[in-house]
């Protein structure tokens, strides 16, 4: 029996996903996994200051687009998915920006591991 997810990684494995799929489509259910998993150890690794802020911003992408008529985040289709993206993406806000950036970044980062893994340290991180 498989343990339930946290709240967080429900909200970050579709994010996760959707950003996946700007990448490459056509990745491997193992490989967004290990990228999933990537994420959220990354998350789990920041101070507590920045993991909250973080935290928080997860929540709101979550459910802005409730104010948009339309489901939850994680309960979009992956068409919506993308163009909530592209709205937090393209907000006059900066966090909101720096939030997509920050998942955009490491998500590539942790598809480039696994397409890669000779390329990772000893550590479990990309060698520089």
């Amino acid at each position: 029996m498989h343990a339930r997810p946290s709240r967080i990684a429900r909200i970050v494995g579709p994010l996760v996903d959707t950003l996946v799929d700007e990448q490459c489509a056509t990745v491997r259910e193992d490989a967004r996994a290990q990228v999933r998993a990537y994420m959220l150890a990354t998350l789990a690794a920041m101070p507590d200051f920045f993991r909250l802020g973080f935290h928080i911003l997860a929540y709101l992408f979550e459910f802005t687009p409730i104010l948009h008529g339309e489901r939850r985040f994680s309960r979009l289709v992956l068409a919506r998915r993308q163009a909530h993206v592209a709205r937090w993406r393209g907000s006059s806000l900066g966090p909101m920006r720096s939030m997509i950036a920050f998942y955009a970044s490491f998500s590539a980062y942790g598809l480039y591991s696994a397409a890669y893994p000779a390329a990772i340290a000893e550590g479990g991180r990309i060698a520089a």
